[in-house]
């Protein structure tokens, strides 16, 4: 109720404008949202025992490490792959002639558009003079024997498809077309034109020519990779010099480095999905930079005033030991210790209120969220002093709260008036009688799985939410365990929580919609949810062959009323179990509609 106070000083409730935004400068303080691309709530991960904790940091070093090692493996196969980068000719093996050495014919254009390529560029032909160009690749010296000779050139869709190739050798010449709008198998930067033999003085290169064709024609780079036998097998193996380094196989290197990346991408992935197992819980992360905020007068983030310390409110830190908060701090701590003081009177007051209200279907205050001026006076002030005060010396324990609530006389009163209770109380704001109060959606549902048998009253510390759940929508209820527990999304409510005014997950909601309307009775005669309940229970029941009809229906009216059937109920349900045998109607589903019956009924929706 403090929201108005945005804009100006309240004004009902001492709250002025600055108490607004010494608050807000501790939120502003800190981060709720991790901004990128897709924008993302913070978590943090719950405490764990020392063994748990210390098996999740051991899994945390290791996927840091490796996305740490990914990182520098990614970065090598960038800088050598040839799809990305240029391979200097130094680094091939065998003898490599570069367009730069050969003896070309005709107007040849250098260009470094495309990648990969061999050294300082390639040439093309710009697609015209078609016969009248050529460029010729010959090593300078070539020692005798058998190399397997490869071409390189860049391709994309406007190359030439037919190019022709010649290779002159000791077994004379041979023509090989070559298609450059494909990608070369080697690596995307060599193509294979065969192994050819060599002799000493004999001919030795190798001519690439524009006759007959359509598109670009590409020269880069010529290599004769020299192979010997061994083991029955030929093999290239370098030519350099005794002093040269000796660079490893370009293509070998490289599928060695994406082979460990892969398996590291693998490994990587495993250990996330370990961590993503982890209990995380959505909060707020400190920001680094903490620091106090002005207050905008009128609400107007462009006209900003005072600058305002971060702090509490004033009208009630007055009367409590107010924290200071450090520069470096966000405040949240600060404000948490200041909100749970035991000699802050408004925080414990309000929550003995909606307990009270939670139990009792009204609170001491009737305006559960608004304690200001504006807002309801308590029906007896006394009573909320005296629980306020004996819980705050409870140590604010909710279990004693609870219990020394409901072993009070009040709560066990009949919500049935009486005369004398309607002339004393009429509207009910001293509780001379009991609230007739509908189930809450969660309480409905708990209700119905535990008839059904279905319900585990197992506490959880883990998530509810399966693994692969990536978004809301389409997500369908399917867990046995308390309403507590469950996800509530916005987009995939659990079934009749919306007919049963379940609170809407968009907002705070303190006090929820009491409606009575004509869809809730459908839905309990119609829903296919409360069908599947109560027919495992008429399953269960059936199952109890050695009881008479009679104790079978008083177990139905225990199990789903907690009470026993008067006698004109216990005649109907007689009557109801009778037509249904004289349908010849299996002994499960026959229960399993009487139970149906009982649950759509007002006695099962309403605790009195």
């Amino acid at each position: 109720t403090i929201g108005c106070a945005r804009c100006h000083d309240h004004k009902f409730d001492p709250i002025p404008t600055s108490d607004y935004y010494a608050m807000a400068g501790i939120l502003k303080s800190s981060v709720a949202i991790e901004h990128s691309n897709v924008s993302k709530w913070i978590s943090v991960p719950l405490p764990q025992d020392s063994d748990a904790e210390a098996r999740f940091r051991s899994i945390s070093s290791k996927h840091s490490q490796g996305k740490k090692r990914l990182e520098v493996l990614k970065k090598s196969i960038q800088a050598s792959s040839p799809s990305t980068s240029v391979v200097r000719v130094e680094d091939l093996q065998g003898v490599v002639v570069d367009d730069v050495q050969a003896k070309k014919v005709g107007e040849w254009t250098e260009s470094t558009s495309v990648k990969p390529f061999v050294g300082a560029g390639y040439l093309h032909d710009k697609n015209e003079s078609k016969g009248q160009k050529s460029i010729t690749f010959e090593p300078a010296e070539l020692k005798p024997g058998s190399y397997r000779v490869r071409l390189s050139y860049t391709h994309d869709h406007n190359r030439a498809r037919g190019v022709k190739v010649r290779i002159f050798s000791a077994e004379g010449e041979d023509l090989v077309v070559v298609n450059q709008t494909d990608k070369p198998a080697d690596d995307g930067l060599w193509q294979t034109l065969g192994t050819y033999r060599f002799e000493q003085g004999g001919q030795s290169f190798v001519i690439i020519s524009n006759e007959e064709s359509t598109g670009f024609v590409i020269a880069d780079a010529v290599q004769f990779l020299p192979e010997v036998t061994g083991a029955g097998l030929a093999t290239a193996v370098p030519i350099r010099s005794p002093d040269a380094p000796n660079p490893k196989a370009f293509s070998t290197s490289i599928d060695s480095l994406r082979k460990e990346a892969a398996s590291l991408e693998s490994e990587i992935k495993a250990l996330q999905a370990e961590l993503d197992m982890r209990p995380m819980a959505l909060s707020l992360r400190a920001s680094v930079t903490p620091s106090d905020i002005a207050i905008h007068v009128r609400g107007n983030v462009h006209q900003q005033g005072a600058t305002v310390p971060r702090g509490f409110l004033s009208c009630i830190a007055s009367q409590t030991p107010s924290a200071s908060i450090d520069d470096k701090s966000n405040g949240r701590l600060e404000l948490a210790h200041w909100l749970a003081s035991n000699q802050n009177p408004l925080t414990a007051r309000v929550f003995v209120n909606r307990v009270w209200y939670w139990l009792m279907g009204e609170g001491i205050v009737r305006t559960i969220d608004n304690f200001g001026t504006t807002g309801e006076e308590p029906s007896d002030l006394a009573l909320l002093d005296w629980l306020t005060s004996e819980f705050i010396q409870h140590d604010w324990s909710t279990k004693w709260l609870v219990r020394e609530i409901v072993r009070s006389d009040a709560y066990q009163r009949s919500s049935r008036s009486t005369k004398s209770s309607m002339e004393l109380d009429p509207d009910n704001r001293y509780f001379a009688r009991g609230n007739s109060r509908r189930l809450d959606a969660e309480t409905f549902r708990d209700t119905l799985m535990n008839i059904s048998g279905e319900l585990d009253w197992s506490a959880r510390i883990d998530s509810t939410i399966p693994p692969k759940v990536k978004d809301d929508y389409a997500f369908k209820q399917s867990s046995q365990y308390r309403s507590v527990y469950g996800p509530w999304f916005r987009n995939s409510p659990p079934d009749l929580f919306s007919e049963l005014d379940g609170a809407n997950p968009s907002f705070p909601i303190s006090k929820r919609n009491r409606s009575t309307v004509a869809p809730q009775a459908l839905a309990m005669l119609n829903s296919e949810w409360i069908a599947q309940r109560t027919s495992k229970f008429g399953t269960r029941l059936a199952e109890k062959t050695e009881l008479p009809d009679v104790k079978k229906i008083e177990h139905c009216f225990l199990a789903i009323l907690n009470r026993l059937p008067s006698s004109r109920e216990m005649h109907w349900a007689q009557a109801a179990v009778m037509r249904s045998r004289e349908r010849q109607t299996p002994e499960e589903k026959l229960w399993g509609s009487l139970a149906h019956d009982l649950v759509a009924s007002i006695d099962f929706r309403y605790v009195e």
